[in-house]
């Protein structure tokens, strides 16, 4: 299950992945699956635990981003509430970086796995349906008479080509509502960045911190998507599309060639460093059908990008983006404009930076958020400046008042933005529902008055 959220990953209308590789890996080892999307669906919270017990799983399992970890506590509790016996289970991001706290503070969950589930949630399901001894399963945490138990680390898995593809249940109603595909291709992130919630996801557990999927598999699920969906359009959701040094490098010029040489007819985003961008290797890549790139930049500021452990310098960031105008591909940015750092004069500064480069498009703009369990976290706690909320939410104070203020003014800014453009996904997501329902003869009732 996939619960309601404010915030999602990735585009509102998009797969969830995450629970698409372990709905595969368990129905290759013969176990019936199903995919609850709320988040997908725009469920509320009572339809989501509605559904829920229609169902009566003997195992539920539930992927928890931060922003969902209130939404997923009540849909828990009404679901013990109501009577339901399941073995319920927690994973994802927040569940690996604040195990111990949310067993605490969640009595009404079986079993927390911490890490990647792709080894160790198939482990929990066959042991729990064969009545055996779960509890000594790696990469676990519960409670055993009162007391938190949280056994010792699952490796990362190493060879990413051994998963099978992930399910796709859900990207019919995705291209339905034309949104795109999403394909992962790689697991991890060699940066060092202090707010990143990924690397501190990885360095849970043992093993290799980035991990690429092979240019052969890669291409083999891009010529199903196509061949077997119709997928035109794939957005890369990599936390990096590229490794480390040269061996990163290379999968990426094979994938590209590969492409090329397959006539795979794909078009395809990734996201990447700005450190990554050359124009040679990015030419390739545009003549295989990448037409967008995200990137991390951050910030304009040196003193900024250095204290976020960057390891990126602003000519970095301008050289990427030019290069990017250069070859007509679209670059969208990942932007901070405000941190608990941050001096007025700074503030400016930024504000200056995005000027000189012509305003660019930004896929994520918002001021500084403070990840569970990231090393930002650590910092801000011992600087003083962290404000917790609760266990799942957290704040911080501002150095300089002036940079709060300015901040606060953009941000209702921004809200009044945001709800406008949901407003006109959702209209459009309407009106695609009212189209299919209309061709296939069926009443269009349409999903946009989906119980809230």
């Amino acid at each position: 299950v996939d619960p309601p959220c404010g915030s999602r990953l990735w585009e509102p209308h998009s797969e969830h992945l995450g629970i698409g590789y372990l709905a595969a890996e368990l129905r290759q080892e013969g176990f019936d699956v199903e995919i609850l999307d709320a988040g997908l669906l725009r469920w509320g919270l009572r339809k989501t635990c509605r559904e829920i017990l229609k169902k009566a799983p003997r195992i539920l399992g539930i992927s928890v981003v931060q922003p969902a970890v209130k939404n997923t506590l009540f849909i828990v509790k009404l679901l013990r509430e109501k009577g339901l016996k399941s073995h319920i289970c927690l994973g994802g991001h927040f569940p690996t970086l604040k195990t111990r706290v949310l067993l605490e503070n969640c009595p009404f969950v079986d079993s927390v796995v911490y890490g990647e589930g792709d080894i160790t949630f198939p482990s929990l399901v066959r042991k729990i349906l064969n009545n055996e001894d779960w509890q000594k399963i790696k990469g676990i945490g519960f409670k055993k008479e009162g007391r938190v138990v949280i056994n010792p680390p699952q490796s990362l898995v190493d060879d990413l080509d051994e998963l099978p593809f992930p399910a796709r249940d859900t990207l019919p109603l995705v291209l339905r509502w034309g949104r795109n595909s999403i394909v992962i291709s790689s697991k991890g992130c060699y940066g060092r960045c202090i707010f990143c919630g990924p690397r501190a996801f990885y360095d849970r557990c043992p093993g290799k911190k980035w991990r690429g999927r092979s240019a052969e598999n890669v291409l083999e699920e891009l010529d199903y998507l196509h061949k077997n969906w119709g997928v035109e359009i794939v957005d890369f959701l990599d936390d990096n599309f590229f490794g480390p040094g040269e061996k990163g490098r290379k999968r990426v010029e094979d994938i590209a060639k590969g492409l090329i040489k397959k006539n795979i007819p794909v078009r395809f985003s990734i996201e990447c460093r700005v450190d990554n961008v050359e124009s040679s290797l990015f030419s390739l890549l545009k003549k295989a059908g990448l037409y967008e790139v995200r990137l991390g930049v951050e910030s304009g500021v040196q003193r900024i990008l250095d204290k976020y452990q960057k390891d990126i310098s602003v000519e970095d960031s301008k050289k990427a983006i030019q290069i990017l105008r250069d070859l007509d591909i679209d670059c969208k940015i990942g932007f901070i404009p405000a941190d608990p750092w941050m001096n007025f004069d700074e503030f400016l500064e930024n504000g200056q930076f995005l000027r000189d480069l012509g305003s660019p498009a930004a896929f994520n703009i918002t001021r500084l958020s403070v990840v569970a369990g990231t090393l930002l976290e650590e910092i801000l706690r011992k600087e003083g400046k962290l404000i917790e909320k609760s266990f799942y939410e957290f704040d911080y104070r501002f150095s300089d008042s002036k940079v709060k203020v300015i901040y606060s003014i953009y941000r209702v800014i921004q809200i009044i933005q945001n709800l406008y453009h949901r407003l006109i996904s959702r209209i459009d997501i309407g009106m695609r529902d009212f189209k299919y329902h209309f061709k296939k003869g069926k009443s269009a009732d349409s999903t946009f008055f989906a119980d809230q």
